[in-house]
C-alpha cells in the first residue's frame, strides 16, 4: 500500500516523494486507517466459462510510472486454449482503469473485484480494483509456443492527482494442453490485507481446491496474481493440505516490475490420499520492514491427474469348422503365443502372452490408444483383432 512506502521514505530522507502513477511532487499523506473491507472480499469462481487443460503459463508487468510497459510470458509447447488478462490498482477517485490496450488494442476488463475501501488517509478514502478479460479469440491476438512479448498501454488509475492513486500491473494467464492430463481450477477476484489493520482487514480469506484422491504423492503447479506488494515488504503464502502447512516466505517482490507479481509455485506437495488444498496470502505481524499490504487477485491450480489405464483380453479356440462360432465340441486353444502391437495398421510388438489352459489371454496396463492383437495357432494360421 502506497501510504506506508511514502511514510517510511520520509521518515529516511525527509524529502518530498512523487507518487507511483504520477510525474508531480506531493507530501505524504496522514496515517492510514482502516476503512470498510468487511470480510465478504474474496475470490470465487470466475463468472466464465474456464478451459481445461494440462497447466498453466504465465507473465505480467508493474505499470507503476509507465506509458508503455512489455508483458512477456513463455508459453510451453502445446495447444493454447485459452488466453486471460488480468489488471489492478488503486485510486481516491474512481472505480478504476476498465478499458487498457495491449499492442494498440482496446481492452476492456469486467471488474471481478471492487472498489474495496481499503483505507483513509490525509481526508481521502482509497479504493482497490480488479478486472479481468478472455481475450482468447481476439483475432488481433497471437500467442504461440515459447516466449511472446506484449505492449499494454493506456493503462492509468490516476483519476484525482492525489498522493494515492496507483497503478498496480497486468498479468496474462494461458491455458495450455500438452497431453498431460490434470484438473485445472481458477479462482479470482479481489482481496486485501495488511497486519496492521483490525480484524477482516488484517487477513485474505483462505480458498480451498478439491480434487480427487490418488494412491501416491504427486507434484502441482499454483500461479498466484497480486498487486500492491513492494520490493521488501515481508508476506507469506500458506499452503495447507494433510500433511500438514508449507509456508512459502517471501516470494511476492514486486517480480515484474513495482507493485506487481505473476508467481507460479511448481512444486506443491500434496500427498497421497488428499483431495483439497487450501491457499491463503498472508501480511505477516513485522514492523521492520513492514509487512506487506497485498491484494489478491487470482490463484490457479494445476493437478496432475494419472490417466487411467486400460486390459485388453480375449478367448482363444480350436474353430474346426472355420465359422468363427465356438460348438461345443471346440475346445480352448492353450498354450497359444499372443502379440501385442501398437498401432492399427500394427506397427511395433510391445508385449507378448500366452493362452491358459480356459483360452484366456490379457494384457493390462495400457494407456489409450490404437493396439492390434495377433496369435498363430499350432497349424500356423494368423489371427488379428484390432482394437
Amino acid at each position: 500500500m502506497k501510504s506506508f512506502r511514502i511514510l517510511m521514505v520520509l521518515m529516511l530522507a525527509g524529502i518530498l516523494v512523487a507518487g507511483c502513477s504520477q510525474e508531480t511532487e506531493m507530501t505524504a499523506p496522514d496515517t492510514p486507517v482502516a476503512y470498510d473491507k468487511d470480510g465478504t472480499e474474496t475470490l470465487g469462481t470466475p463468472s466464465i466459462d474456464i478451459a481445461s487443460g494440462s497447466c498453466f503459463a504465465q507473465g505480467g508487468v508493474g505499470m507503476v510510472g509507465l506509458v508503455t510497459g512489455t508483458l512477456n510470458i513463455d508459453v510451453p509447447a502445446g495447444d493454447i486454449n485459452q488466453v486471460l488478462l488480468y489488471w489492478s490498482g488503486g485510486t481516491t477517485g474512481a472505480d478504476g482503469d476498465s478499458m487498457i490496450k495491449i499492442d494498440g488494442n482496446d481492452v476492456t476488463g469486467v471488474q471481478i473485484g471492487g472498489p474495496t475501501n481499503f483505507f483513509s488517509a490525509s481526508g481521502a478514502e482509497y479504493y482497490f480494483t480488479a478486472f479481468r478479460a478472455d481475450i482468447t479469440d481476439e483475432s488481433w491476438l497471437t500467442v504461440n509456443t515459447g516466449l511472446n512479448s506484449f505492449e499494454i498501454t493506456d493503462f492509468n488509475f490516476d483519476f484525482t492527482g492525489g498522493p494515492l492513486d496507483e497503478n498496480h500491473g497486468a498479468g496474462m494467464l494461458v491455458i495450455y494442453d500438452n497431453g498431460d492430463m490434470a484438473d485445472i481450477q481458477l479462482v479470482d477476484g479481489l482481496d486485501c490485507a495488511y497486519h496492521g489493520f483490525g480484524g477482516d482487514l488484517q487477513v485474505t480469506v483462505p480458498q480451498t481446491f478439491t480434487f480427487a484422491a490418488e494412491d501416491a504423492d504427486r507434484t502441482a503447479k499454483m500461479v498466484v496474481f497480486s498487486g500492491s506488494v513492494g520490493e521488501g515488504r515481508p508476506n507469506e503464502i500458506h499452503l495447507t493440505t494433510s500433511d500438514g502447512t508449507d509456508v512459502r516466505v517471501n516470494q511476492l517482490f514486486s517480480a515484474d516490475g513495482q507493485l506487481w507479481d505473476t508467481l507460479c509455485l511448481e512444486d506443491v506437495f500434496i500427498p497421497a490420499g488428499a483431495t483439497e488444498l487450501t491457499v491463503e496470502l498472508v501480511s505477516p505481524d513485522i514492523d521492520d520492514p513492514d509487512g506487506a499490504s497485498l491484494t489478491w487477485i487470482g490463484c490457479g491450480l494445476s493437478v496432475p491427474v494419472t490417466p487411467p489405464t486400460y486390459c485388453i483380453g480375449d478367448y482363444v479356440w480350436y474353430d474346426a469348422n472355420e465359422d468363427g462360432c465356438q460348438d461345443p465340441d471346440e475346445i480352448p486353444a492353450e498354450d497359444v503365443e499372443v502379440n501385442l502391437w501398437v498401432g492399427c495398421p500394427p506397427q511395433e510388438i510391445i508385449a507378448t502372452t500366452m493362452t491358459d489352459a480356459e483360452g484366456n489371454y490379457m494384457f493390462c496396463e495400457l494407456m489409450p490408444g490404437d493396439y492390434t492383437v495377433q496369435f498363430v495357432a499350432p497349424d500356423g494360421y494368423y489371427f488379428c483383432e484390432q482394437y
